[in-house]
């Protein structure tokens, strides 16, 4: 049986990696999951600027010394493995998008090895079905299987989000309690390697802290001593690698980010509380998939509460970690729809403590009065209801022409079909409960199947045809514009941004004129901003005629956004 459980978890692994297929296909429609070429090339941004590093030299030379764009990245965990593999498989889908694959999974591989080392621990001769139910629900999952082919920094928040997770679990099984001063350099680096607003990656830490102080703990403070100064370290090494490998600093990211997202980002009004909260609740990963909505909240709740009674700190920092997202996320509007995929890996580990315990007699639902069972599964219809308000707003969002009513009205069925499976779970259970428990949770992966094909089934390669059509048109010059980086694939053409950055010395206007001026930049593209970029050829004997315009894809909101590209001539 052992050798079974290896073979399985060999053929999860496998499967995984078969999602390393098609990379150069088009992204879903944006108003699916919220994710545009737009991003993918600003999240790249410094890693193709790493890759052409001659060409951004040449580009400092121009006529003034403008240097085009802010030398920093949303997540240096990105710019370095974007990098990397940009270097390795050229300028591609492929490069690009690897370093999102890897991420992904070694996230995976992480999650499978916590899995199944506690499954082992169930004795031999067993088969391990919470390492099968769950493996199958992660490698189905839809907004998990695109997360890792885009490039966006949720898969790589997810991944020193699971590094740390990997060695709080280690540490807890070995010691009782993880060394809180590699915790607190790990924790810091969540936030400086891997985005901004990793920062709810300190709650369960905290929670741990005050555990100890609550309970008196011999040599409390200098655990929190070390957690402080391991933090310190943590942001000291971060900060160090970034501006040895690029110039500049997180904490000048930061100040970017702020700028880009505006002063709107904190709530501190009931309204807005509540808005958040529903924000949180339409994420990808719960408003297309009920059961797994109501699955996680039942988990959370259950690892929280047997992690306090059983002094379990490994289920508590489980626990905390997804309370500390949401409590983060009522606080910041985060763009939580798209992001909440960062907390999807935690959230399935809860599931499986719950699932665990199920299968192996710690929970015995069987011996469950028809009172208690009744009460759980009111709880659960009631969980259904909050998800179908949800899934309703969610999908009202989304137009005919991006995801039909029909497969609309498809999902939700299918939604509803898990929801009602799992309650027959509850209510029939007498024997063969691990059977019955894969026949009550697989379900939910009958939503991703139906969205997956629903993808594969529509994307093309128009954004791979429209940067081959580029290299044509531009060849290897410079353009300019708010999309060059966008679109700097399969051709050679040499980016440059024209994007407002308060923190250089010039504005958006007076950058582009110099730029132009030099007599090298002769191309733009962007949106239709014909009369903007007029202006920055007043007095001069240029202009700009249009060359070409193309329809970006994905498709925004039932329409696509239109791409122009002019090139400057002599009047």
């Amino acid at each position: 049986m052992k050798d079974k459980n290896k073979i399985m978890a060999g053929v999860l692994i496998l499967f995984f990696c078969l999602r390393i297929l098609y990379l150069d296909i088009d992204a879903p429609n944006y108003a699916i999951l919220q994710y545009t070429r737009g991003d993918e090339g600003h999240y790249a941004m410094q890693a193709i600027k790493n890759v052409m590093h001659e060409e951004m030299k040449e580009a400092e030379l121009l006529n003034g010394g403008v240097y085009e764009t802010w030398n920093s990245s949303a997540s240096f965990l990105n710019t370095v493995l974007c990098t990397a593999t940009l270097y390795l498989f050229g300028r591609n889908f492929y490069g690009l998008r690897l370093a999102d694959y890897i991420a992904g999974l070694i996230s995976f591989l992480l999650l499978i090895k916590i899995i199944y080392e506690e499954d082992k621990k169930l004795g031999k001769g067993k088969f391990y079905w919470t390492l099968f139910i769950i493996g199958i629900g992660v490698l189905f999952n839809f907004p998990y299987l695109i997360a890792c082919r885009f490039n966006d920094p949720g898969i790589f928040r997810i991944l020193i989000i699971m590094c740390t997770l990997f060695y709080v679990w280690r540490d807890c099984n070995r010691f009782g309690e993880p060394g809180y001063f590699i915790l607190g350099i790990l924790s810091a680096l969540n936030v400086v390697w891997g985005y901004a607003t990793n920062v709810f990656v300190f709650v369960p830490a905290g929670i741990l802290l005050l555990y100890g102080l609550a309970g008196r703990n011999k040599g409390i403070w200098k655990k929190i001593g070390k957690m402080a100064s391991g933090t310190g370290v943590g942001y000291v090494l971060g900060e160090a690698c970034i501006y040895l490998a690029q110039g500049s600093t997180f904490t000048e990211t930061c100040l970017r980010i702020n700028q880009a997202m505006g002063e709107d980002r904190l709530s501190f009004t009931i309204r807005e509380f509540l808005n958040n909260i529903y924000r949180f609740c339409m994420g990808n990963i719960f408003s297309y998939n009920g059961l797994f909505m109501v699955l996680a909240v039942i988990s959370v709740v259950y690892v929280l509460s047997t992690g306090h009674l059983g002094k379990d700190k490994f289920r508590l920092y489980l626990a905390w970690l997804s309370v500390g997202l949401a409590i983060q996320s009522i606080f910041v509007n985060d763009t939580m729809i798209r992001k909440s995929i960062v907390i999807y890996p935690v959230l399935m580990l809860a599931i499986s403590c719950l699932l665990r315990d199920c299968i192996e007699g710690r929970i015995r639902i069987d011996s469950f009065s028809w009172r208690k069972r009744g009460g759980i599964c009111v709880g659960v219809i009631f969980l259904g209801c909050v998800w179908m308000c949800v899934a309703v707003k969610r999908l009202a969002m989304i137009e005919e022409t991006d995801f039909s009513d029909a497969g609309k009205r498809a999902l939700v069925a299918l939604n509803v079909l898990a929801l009602c499976l799992f309650i027959m779970f509850l209510l029939l259970v007498r024997r063969k409960v691990k059977v019955l428990a894969a026949l009550a949770v697989l379900p939910m992966i009958l939503p991703d199947i139906f969205l997956s094909c629903q993808y594969f089934s529509w994307a093309g390669y128009e954004d791979k045809a429209i940067m081959m059509e580029l290299q044509e048109l531009v060849g290897n010059n410079y353009v300019l514009g708010g999309y060059p980086y966008h679109y700097c694939l399969y051709n050679e053409m040499i980016p440059l941004s024209s994007t407002y950055d308060k923190f250089l010395p010039e504005d958006r206007e007076e950058r582009a004129k110099k730029l132009l001026q030099s007599g090298q930049v002769n191309y733009f593209l962007g949106n239709n901003e014909k009369k903007m970029i007029d202006g920055w050829l007043e007095d001069t004997s240029w202009q700009w005629v249009l060359v070409k315009r193309f329809e970006e894809t994905p498709r925004d909101y039932g329409g696509r956004r239109e791409i122009y590209l002019y090139q400057k001539v002599l009047k």
